[in-house]
C-alpha cells in the first residue's frame, strides 16, 4: 500500500481469508464483505498486488506446511483434505507451485530441518 488509508473491504477480506486458512470460496468471501466478486478482485489487486484466490492458495499452503511440520506421521492425503484441497493433484500442484517440491520431499526437508 502507498501510505493511503487501508481499504476496509480489502482489510475485511484479508481477515476472512486468514481465518478460513484459504478455504473460503471467493463468491462467499465477496458476499461476506458485501461487494461483488469482480469489485473485490479489482480492489484486492489494487491494494494487495494479487487476487484473493492467490492469497487463499498461499494460506492453504501455509496451513499444509504447518500440519506437515506438526504432524509428520499424518498421511499426506489427510493433510490435503484438512487444508481444503479438492483432491490429491490439486494438493501436489499447489505445494509444488509455492515450494518447488513435491509434498513428500517438502515433508522430508521439514523433518530434516527440525532441531527437535
Amino acid at each position: 500500500m502507498d501510505g493511503a488509508a487501508p481499504d476496509p473491504v480489502v482489510t475485511a477480506a484479508l481477515q476472512e481469508i486468514r481465518a478460513s486458512r484459504g478455504r473460503l470460496r471467493i463468491r462467499r468471501l465477496a458476499a461476506r464483505v458485501s461487494t461483488s466478486e469482480r469489485h473485490l478482485q479489482r480492489r484486492f489487486r489494487e491494494h494487495v498486488g494479487f487476487t484473493p484466490k492467490q492469497l487463499a492458495g498461499l494460506e492453504r499452503f501455509r496451513a499444509a506446511v504447518r500440519s506437515m511440520h506438526r504432524e509428520p506421521r499424518r498421511p499426506l492425503h489427510g493433510i490435503a483434505v484438512r487444508c481444503g484441497y479438492y483432491d490429491q493433484p490439486h494438493f501436489v500442484r499447489e505445494i509444488r507451485r509455492y515450494s518447488g517440491l513435491t509434498p513428500t520431499t517438502l515433508r522430508s526437508r521439514l523433518a530434516a530441518a527440525d532441531p527437535t
